[in-house]
């Protein structure tokens, strides 16, 4: 990707909320080719929910222009969360932070993994999202409605397609959303109760 941007002298967008997250982390695209790459990083995804903030990483040629679209759209951040991400990346605690988030995907999956062993689910042992392929001919969406309807909420494919495409039939779950490994159990076993009965 990044030789075809230089080549073709077209920019990528690349979302690097989970980066800093994953186990084995793959070099950014940006890292390949700076000059054609805005990579995005948030401090939410990878610090703390309630930190509201991401960081760009912008080519020299884009910032101006970047920059006015950010302030047209009024976009600001608090300077209090500002002082407290930059505290928390010079003391060096943001390396804890993503090893305790590891840490918890990790004990999270291995559930999802032993719950739904029987079922094809995508995604990272440190991933906090899995994608669960669908047995039979339901959708995504009637998938959702039906584990909607035992209290557990999931995402069917057809929220995330984009254009034309066929949606997969499959759903996306949130692993780190339940507050407690007891909470993700039983909604794993609901899941699986359902998809048993399909």
């Amino acid at each position: 990707m990044a030789e075809i941007a230089s080549d073709q002298d077209i920019f990528i967008i690349e979302d690097g909320a989970y980066h800093l997250l994953s186990q084995n982390a793959q070099p950014a695209v940006a890292s390949f080719a700076p000059d054609h790459t805005i990579y995005i990083a948030s401090m939410s995804k990878t610090l703390a929910p309630g930190l509201r903030m991401a960081y760009l990483s912008v080519p020299q040629a884009y910032r101006k222009p970047v920059s006015k679209a950010l302030y047209n759209l009024n976009i600001s951040v608090s300077p209090l969360m500002a002082v407290l991400a930059a505290r928390v990346i010079v003391s060096g605690q943001l390396d804890q932070f993503i090893k305790s988030h590891q840490h918890n995907a990790r004990q999270r999956n291995k559930l999802v993994n032993r719950y739904l062993r029987d079922y094809t689910c995508h995604g990272d042992e440190t991933g906090i999202f899995r994608w669960l392929e669908l047995p039979g001919t339901i959708s995504g969406s009637a998938f959702e409605t039906l584990a909607m309807e035992k209290g557990v909420r999931v995402y069917g494919a057809e929220r995330f397609t984009v254009g034309n495409n066929l949606p997969s039939r499959a759903v996306r779950m949130s692993v780190c959303a339940p507050e407690t490994l007891t909470e993700l159990e039983q909604a794993l076993l609901i899941l699986k109760n359902l998809l048993d009965q399909l």
